[in-house]
């Protein structure tokens, strides 16, 4: 069971059960249930419920939002139109499922969807042929289905923008899937859509903003007990210090008015060509606070060191630390007076 499900318990939102914990096909993680609610309009003066929806996340989801949202209350949270941007935009796996209360056809629902997706990509100017693509297949996948009480649309999204789309009509979660669409601006925007600021499920946005706060502070308590529990930095234990031009940079260092141990990420020299030579001046070394390792690894695992190397995009992850502390410390030792 996911870390993270094992403090949670399941919502039921008009007696559909949103078990804590759930395992997409074809994926090889098992998510959390960050909140769940009901969808509905006012009809007449009347509230009438639609859908209940439930939000899965992967636990990777936890300490990379903290970082930023940690110690904000839940109300904080629910009026936070950027939180749940940051959750629709993270690079962490999530699964919703959507089930019918009241009949309902594909149509009624893709339809609805593409619409406000239009429109928003529209008025940012980033409306393309690959989005109309993209609405005109999520349109087919949906136009001969119907969805009695008790049925389920499922989505699974994957950080490279991958949106399967699955239809149960028994509340089983199907192997195979109705479609694939690669698209990621749709795949954000099926959520967007739900708990986003105009979203249509505001009960959803205050379960996940509550329980995700409680995630938080859980977090932030692991993350203390560890760090009383060792003092020296974990990354520091398989690196080795570097030698640049003599001088020595350790594996590890805590800056001043810091209670942190960053680890060497890297050290070289600095220089410039002069008449044909290469002339060093100056040795460098950088070093990282711990959190930048799973972090960058969400993204960038897998890779070899020389694509890393021929990243623009790797470093300038690293530079503005999205998703984790900026906690950096760069040391510089003189070689020559320039």
């Amino acid at each position: 069971m996911s870390p993270a499900a094992t403090s949670l318990t399941h919502i039921n939102v008009e007696n559909i059960a949103f078990s804590p914990a759930v395992k997409p096909p074809a994926s090889n993680k098992t998510l959390f249930l960050g909140g769940a609610g009901v969808r509905g309009l006012e009809i007449q003066g009347k509230f009438v419920k639609f859908t209940a929806i439930g939000v899965y996340l992967e636990d990777e989801a936890v300490p990379l939002l903290a970082v930023k949202w940690k110690g904000k209350s839940a109300q904080e949270l629910t009026d936070s139109v950027e939180f749940f941007r940051d959750i629709v935009t993270g690079p962490f796996e999530k699964f919703i499922r959507v089930t019918t209360i009241l009949p309902l056809t594909g149509e009624q629902y893709s339809e609805k969807v593409s619409e406000n997706c239009a429109a928003i990509w529209k008025s940012l100017g980033i409306y393309t042929d690959a989005e109309a693509k993209a609405i005109d297949k999520f349109l087919e996948v949906f136009k001969a289905q119907t969805f009695p009480p008790g049925s389920s649309i499922l989505f699974t999204q994957l950080p490279n923008g991958s949106l399967a789309i699955r239809f149960s009509k028994d509340g089983s979660i199907p192997e195979a899937e109705n479609a694939v669409i690669q698209n990621k601006l749709l795949s954000e925007a099926v959520l967007e859509s739900i708990i986003g600021k105009n979203g249509v499920s505001p009960a959803t946005r205050e379960t996940m903003a509550t329980r995700l706060t409680e995630l938080f502070e859980k977090n932030a308590e692991i993350n203390g007990t560890n760090h009383k529990l060792s003092t020296i930095s974990p990354a520091v234990t398989s690196v080795s210090q570097i030698e640049v031009e003599t001088v020595a940079f350790p594996p590890a260092v805590k800056p001043p008015a810091s209670n942190k141990t960053l680890f060497l990420g890297g050290a070289g020299a600095r220089g410039l060509e002069i008449q044909g030579k290469f002339v060093k001046f100056t040795a460098i070394g950088v070093y990282l606070e711990d959190e930048a390792v799973p972090v960058l690894a969400v993204r960038w695992k897998g890779k070899s060191g020389k694509e890393l190397t021929d990243s623009v995009e790797f470093f300038r992850d690293i530079v503005t630390g999205k998703h984790f502390l900026r906690l950096r410390f760069v040391f510089g030792t003189c070689l020559r007076p320039k």
